[in-house]
């Protein structure tokens, strides 16, 4: 607990030096701040000027309060987009792989330090790959990817956990089944911490009008951690009742059920301003179309 401390400690130095967002002092009607923050991020002062140009233009469009909002279709629209986003982050599994990791691997017979810090390990350094590839790639190509990579791996721990059901004996468990399930469970973590992880909460941050941002953004939080606990709350008790490998068949549809739902409804916002996104959600394109 003093270590975990630690981090906390960097973070909220962290949380001091952290500027506002240009478009919320905006709001605020804070400009000269607007501007000195959007002098430190853009290349220019032409840049700056058309930033801030956007961001007013934005403002002037909707004056309304933020509870008016509420009333509007194209709010519930995308706010139902960052729900459903949000609930199959959680519905693939992410979390059962994080904390039953060990436990797992225990019903394969393997045991260790290094088997127990491998996930963590893998899930903190795969993210660094998804800081370049989101914007070279783009939002939903990752996304597709990492949902595949999981699929394809799921399905490897969930025949893995089959060919081990048969035996009492952890001792007598195979070579070959104990190493496809750990680099299963490796892969599954690189592919969902390069894409679904990061991306997720990349496109509810993208997504909602400035307006009612923060809603968006707390009620989408909200139902991620909601999901995490029912995943969490009830993963082991299916294991226990339908068989160790079944939980890994029930993730890798999920995953292709995320598949479904990216094709269908998820904008690429790759490259594309806030205010642009805004506009077309407010002119009523359809929501895989808004950043185009």
């Amino acid at each position: 607990f003093l270590v975990i401390s630690l981090f906390s400690l960097i973070m909220f130095g962290g949380s001091i030096m952290l500027p506002e967002s240009p478009r919320w002092l905006m709001l605020k009607g804070r400009h000269q701040q607007a501007h000195q923050v959007l002098t430190k991020l853009l290349n220019s002062e032409l840049e700056v000027e058309q930033e801030l140009n956007e961001i007013t233009q934005t403002l002037i469009q909707d004056k309304n309060s933020w509870y008016s909002m509420l009333f509007k279709g194209y709010f519930w629209k995308i706010l139902l987009l960052g729900v459903v986003l949000q609930m199959f982050q959680q519905l693939v599994g992410i979390n059962l792989m994080i904390y039953y990791a060990p436990t797992m691997f225990g019903y394969a017979g393997m045991k260790g330090l290094l088997v127990m810090l491998s996930v963590p390990t893998i899930n903190m350094l795969s993210t660094f790959p998804a800081i370049h590839l989101v914007e070279k790639w783009g939002r939903k190509k990752l996304l597709y990817i990492g949902a595949l990579i999981m699929i394809v791996t799921l399905l490897m721990a969930g025949f893995a956990f089959t060919s081990i059901a048969g035996s009492s004996n952890p001792d007598a468990i195979g070579i070959a089944p104990k190493l496809t399930l750990l680099l299963a469970v490796i892969l599954y973590i690189f592919g969902f911490a390069v894409s679904w992880g990061p991306v997720a909460w990349l496109i509810c941050s993208e997504i909602f009008p400035l307006e009612v941002r923060e809603i968006g953004l707390t009620i989408t939080t909200v139902i991620n951690w909601t999901f995490a606990g029912l995943v969490m709350g009830n993963a082991l008790s299916f294991m226990h009742n339908y068989g160790n490998a079944s939980i890994f068949f029930v993730f890798a549809g999920f995953c292709a059920l995320a598949i479904i739902f990216l094709k269908l409804f998820i904008p690429e916002t790759k490259g594309v301003s806030l205010e642009y996104l805004e506009s077309s959600l407010k002119s009523g394109k359809s929501l895989k179309n808004l950043g185009n």
